[in-house]
């Protein structure tokens, strides 16, 4: 499992092996580091897992792929619920590989910034 270093307003994820990345391209678990995000961005889980929480509960993430994306963290799941258009687009865009590290730092409350640092 990839080793996750929880800093004040930052979390660093250290992908050591292919089977981080590959555990990390399906699915962006935040269990680890829920602190790191307020709690109303914690939605119930919707019937289908692309139904989005309000706007209001959305948190936005800048990416260093240029582009941005708003989800929720799904209760239960404790995973970044935008998928397709967020972490899975900024995966493919990245293209991290072990070694790498995702960092996720929180701007203020509702906004934060997702990057690759490479290895």
């Amino acid at each position: 499992m990839a080793k996750t270093v929880v800093q004040k307003d930052t979390v660093r994820i250290l992908l050591e092996t292919q089977e981080d990345v590959w555990f990390w391209e399906r699915r962006f678990n935040v269990f680890d580091f829920l602190a790191l995000f307020p709690p109303d961005s914690i939605t119930e889980p919707a019937p289908a897992s692309h139904v989005p929480a309000p706007a209001d509960l959305q948190l936005t993430f800048e990416t260093d792929a240029g582009f941005s994306f708003q989800t929720d963290i799904v209760r239960g799941g404790f995973y970044l619920r935008n998928q397709t258009q967020g972490t899975r687009k900024w995966m493919a865009a990245t293209q991290p590989k072990p070694s790498d590290t995702i960092e996720i730092a929180c701007v203020d409350k509702m906004n934060y910034r997702l990057r690759k640092i490479a290895g």
